[in-house]
């Protein structure tokens, strides 16, 4: 096997300079806003259920 090898030479990847960041302007339709009504294709999916509440009690003592 007398092939002549190839050999590939690899750069540092390039570092993208620092730039000023860019302020985020706020905007009613941030995912903070109320985005309306709950809206579903078929009504009898599941999916068309109103989201349940984040936190569930599960320790009541009566």
């Amino acid at each position: 096997m007398n092939e002549e090898a190839e050999f590939l030479e690899f750069e540092p990847p390039m570092v993208a300079t620092v730039s000023e960041p860019v302020p985020i302007a706020s905007s009613p339709t941030l995912a903070t806003a109320p985005s309306g009504p709950h809206i579903a294709l078929d009504e009898s999916a599941p999916e068309a259920d109103l989201p349940g509440a984040f936190e569930v009690r599960c320790l009541e003592h009566n």
